[in-house]
């Protein structure tokens, strides 16, 4: 029993007035490095993803 009844959601606080909280402001966003230019950081470039082994001929 997770309570993931959407009348239950309501006490995680996902009301759109109150995410302003965890600032996911679009301005705020760049204080997560989510830009394009950074993210090869992360290396989610499509050819090092196979690293990951989410190759479509790897799920098999």
């Amino acid at each position: 029993m997770w309570n993931w009844h959407p009348a239950s959601i309501s006490r995680w606080n996902w009301h759109p007035a109150s995410i302003s909280r965890w600032n996911w402001h679009p301005a705020s966003i760049s204080k997560w490095n989510w830009h394009p230019a950074s993210i090869s950081r992360w290396n989610w470039h499509p050819a090092s993803i196979s690293k990951w082994n989410w190759h479509p001929a790897s799920m098999l």
